[in-house]
């Protein structure tokens, strides 16, 4: 591939009951105590998951403004990439995934690992395709999602190559992935 970089591929997706039960059962309640480790608190459902997907839907539906939004803003994000990836060893995916969900911290990111734990681990829900990555935010902070988006997809060009290699921990990382947003995006 060389410095070529192909354009990439911006695609959200509201998250089926199934989808929402395998994120919540197998990576949130999992990474729960991580979470709680590194200062985050995040939501889970208060009863049984089902009820509250099905009373909920329309939390998703009304995210689809912001999302358009940012779909607008998107190639002049990817064009900031690039210029971040010349500069260091930042990866960038030829594909994004957004995914709406209820729960979590805000926003997390799935290349092929947790965010928190760097275990290799499946995507969750759908099947993984080829140099994808999946970014999670909360449907209902809808007013951050840009500034989540962003966050994430920093987190996700330089796990592999920054933080996994220089062995950072989760402080560090959140600094460092905070002094790049602030530079590049403006303020964090």
């Amino acid at each position: 591939m060389g410095n070529k970089v192909k354009r990439g591929l911006l695609e959200f997706s509201i998250p089926s009951l199934s989808e929402e039960l395998d994120y919540v059962n197998n990576e949130l309640l999992k990474k729960y105590s991580l979470y709680k480790k590194n200062g985050y608190t995040p939501k889970i459902p208060k009863k049984n998951l089902k009820e509250d997907f099905r009373n909920n839907k329309n939390i998703y539906l009304n995210s689809l403004k912001e999302i358009k939004k940012f779909k607008k803003r998107w190639k002049r994000v990817y064009d900031i990439l690039i210029i971040i990836k010349k500069k260091y060893n930042f990866k960038i995916f030829e594909n994004y995934e957004v995914r709406l969900t209820l729960y979590g911290p805000g926003g997390d990111y799935f290349p092929s690992y947790g965010a928190f734990d760097g275990k290799l681990r499946n995507q969750p829900g759908r099947t993984r395709k080829l140099n994808k990555a999946i970014i999670l935010v909360r449907a209902d902070l809808k007013k951050f999602f840009e500034r989540i988006i962003i966050h994430e997809i920093i987190h996700l060009g330089i796990e592999e190559n920054i933080v996994r290699k220089n062995k950072l921990r989760h402080s560090e990382k959140e600094s460092l992935v905070n002094k790049i947003y602030k530079r590049y995006f403006g303020k964090s």
